[in-house]
């Protein structure tokens, strides 16, 4: 095997990114940081760090631990009670795992209202990471209005979000991804769907999740 060039395009590929760790003697993989790629005479080591084990040197070819660089899917995430959408970024380079080469990271509130906005929300870092490697659970209408006395917003599912208005009290914003698409009134168990480039994808939602048909929909 040509360690050297093993060596080179495992740097390039996934030095400074996030990775799934299954350590020898656990069952519950972890995340990791790919701190840097050392090279030797045969396998490269891997300097791995997270804040539970500290600093961990593996060899590539250790048949005892597993090491595996997986994307998120794109889609809705909560996190510090916000919801963030996450999109993959296709700019010329050449990295293969979870860093900010390769997702762009935003507050769905971003683009609206800056007040609402945090500036350490959308940096990527351990926690997140962890977050985004686990699928977001699909949440009742209900359940998503019932969560706004504590967070700003939070996902229904990968593509339907509910949040707090800026200027509206009482009544909450309605998100398809980024985009925000009516208004949610539970009081009145009304939506008010104002996008109606995305009544279809809301009618397929709606027919999936519980308590959809205690609320009118209006376009």
């Amino acid at each position: 095997m040509d360690w050297k060039q093993l060596y080179q395009d495992f740097k390039q590929k996934y030095e400074k990114c996030y990775c799934s760790v299954l350590l020898e003697g656990y069952n519950i993989p972890k995340v990791f940081y790919l701190e840097f790629v050392e090279e030797t005479l045969k396998a490269p080591l891997l300097h791995l760090r997270n804040n539970e084990f500290g600093e961990v040197i593996l060899k590539y070819d250790d048949s005892c631990s597993d090491v595996s660089f997986k994307l998120p899917n794109i889609g809705l995430y909560n996190s510090m009670g916000n919801v963030l959408m996450v999109r993959r970024l296709y700019q010329r380079q050449f990295k293969k795992g979870i860093c900010t080469s390769t997702l762009y990271i935003k507050s769905i509130y971003q683009d609206i209202y800056s007040g609402f906005v945090s500036a350490s929300e959308a940096n990527l870092h351990e926690s997140l990471v962890k977050i985004l490697l686990q699928p977001t659970p699909t949440l009742s209408l209900k359940e998503g209005i019932d969560a706004l006395d504590k967070v700003l917003a939070t996902a229904l599912s990968p593509e339907f979000a509910v949040g707090l208005s800026p200027r509206l009290d009482g009544v909450h914003i309605l998100w398809y991804y980024e985009n925000p698409i009516g208004l949610v009134d539970p009081v009145g168990h009304r939506i008010f769907l104002k996008e109606n480039q995305f009544q279809q994808e809301f009618q397929d939602f709606v027919a999936k999740i519980r308590g959809a048909d205690d609320f009118s929909i209006y376009s």
